[in-house]
């Protein structure tokens, strides 16, 4: 398991929650989708084509699937397109729509490796668990350093943690550290790993999760705070990116548990 004192994903755009039991209806999002399972199978249909016993897929942006996991616990995660771990999942679906992962789970080292799962989750590992799934997935993520930051990009960083209640734009952040946008856009994506725009939202939509699973702020109001017109607007963005209601995470479903965001640290 991953013994790194910040885990991977929480520090790349991930939202990544465990699920059981599950019925999911037909969607579309504009996100990578991995989805992994680890007690049981499923059945799916992707992209017009029927799946039965699954136990992972890697999905493309926009792709219509559908999933019937009654009976298994999954790993779900939603993965920003251009971020590190998007690299990765592009560089590997190549020019597919999606990859079942099934025949490649049941080998070495991924076999092993699942069967940990159940264990971990009982445990209160699950986070380190999912975090070792992907960099078993993608190796090159495990030799890739995170990088030591620099100072102005931490400047930046903390100016936008201060502001995620407004709009804010890259020409902002570039006077703030005296450099030109373009460069600022550069740098964000070399140390930071996402562009800056998708940064910021998705900064915006971790610390709406956290404020209302972990905080148990209301809905509209963590919409408010961190830089929604309202809860509509939230709930709209929140649909687009991962083609399911918000209240998908934020309500009261007694069978997700979320991972990354943390709900027992910050954002």
């Amino acid at each position: 398991m991953s013994t790194t004192t910040e885990r991977f994903i929480s520090l790349t755009e991930t939202i990544c929650f465990v699920d059981h039991n599950s019925v999911i209806p037909e969607r579309i999002l504009h996100s990578y989708k991995l989805v992994i399972c680890f007690n049981g199978s499923y059945s799916a249909v992707v992209n017009g084509e029927a799946l039965s016993n699954v136990t992972g897929y890697l999905l493309g942006s926009n792709v219509p699937h559908s999933a019937d996991a009654r009976g298994a616990s999954v790993l779900i995660y939603f993965i920003e397109l251009e971020g590190r771990i998007g690299q990765a999942i592009r560089s590997m679906l190549g020019e597919s729509k999606y990859i079942d992962l099934s025949s490649l789970l049941a080998t070495d080292p991924f076999q092993p490796l699942l069967a940990t799962g159940f264990p971990a989750l009982q445990a209160g590992t699950i986070a380190d668990f999912a975090d070792e799934v992907i960099l078993t997935l993608f190796p090159k993520l495990r030799s890739q350093p995170t990088p030591v930051l620099d100072r102005r990009v931490n400047l930046a960083l903390s100016y936008i943690e201060a502001n995620l209640h407004r709009t804010i734009m890259l020409k902002e952040i570039a006077d703030l550290i005296n450099l030109s946008p373009e460069r600022t856009r550069h740098l964000f994506i070399e140390q930071v790993g996402a562009p800056f725009s998708e940064y910021v939202l998705w900064k915006r939509i971790k610390s709406v999760v956290c404020a209302v699973k972990r905080d148990k702020m209301d809905f509209g109001e963590a919409a408010l705070r961190f830089g929604f017109a309202d809860q509509s607007h939230f709930g709209r963005i929140f649909r687009r990116l991962f083609g399911c209601n918000a209240s998908f995470l934020l309500k009261n479903l007694p069978d997700i548990q979320l991972i990354s965001p943390s709900l027992s640290e910050e954002v």
